[in-house]
């Protein structure tokens, strides 16, 4: 994969990148993607798809998930402006319905948004985490029970790995 420019219609320059994250190599070389898009192109058009933009670069993302003039909006009844939403690649016959908020502008998506942001704030979440964690270690201890697996390796804020016992 190679980061190339090209023009448009407009006469401006932008940067094309084959991009396709619905592949076995995307799954297979993420990190060396993501990587040559943050130093190369942290935003560029691919043809995948019909055609789409790319946001790689944090800042980039977080500039873009703030504009007023990028929408998500899938505009399922053609009341708007008739955009397809964020899914790629699109259903050729789409369900009459969005794919959750991520979907919406505003002022709809604030009005979702408001209602969801207390149970999403940061201190919401922590209230959570002793019910969580209890609920896991019964999974765990479950599945340790009925598979005669131990676990090994344990290391916070990483997968747990199983070997068998015995």
């Amino acid at each position: 994969m190679d980061a190339q420019h090209a023009s448009t219609d407009s006469g401006r320059s932008r940067t094309l990148y084959h991009f396709d994250r619905h592949t076995p190599e995307y799954r297979g070389r993420f990190a060396a993607i993501t990587r040559e898009m943050h130093e190369k192109c942290p935003v560029a058009w691919t043809d995948t798809y019909g055609g789409h933009w790319v946001a790689a670069g944090h800042r980039e993302v977080f500039e873009l998930a703030r504009c007023p003039h990028v929408s998500n909006d899938r505009d399922y009844k053609n009341e708007r402006r008739g955009y397809l939403g964020s899914t790629i690649p699109f259903a050729e016959t789409p369900l009459p319905m969005r794919n959750g908020i991520l979907e919406m502008d505003d002022p709809e998506h604030r009005l979702f948004r408001a209602v969801l942001n207390p149970y999403l704030s940061p201190s919401a979440v922590r209230r959570w985490e002793p019910f969580i964690d209890k609920l896991v270690r019964a999974c765990l201890d479950e599945k340790i029970e009925s598979t005669g697996c131990r676990t090994s390796g344990v290391i916070p804020n990483r997968p747990c790995t199983t070997t068998p016992s015995g």
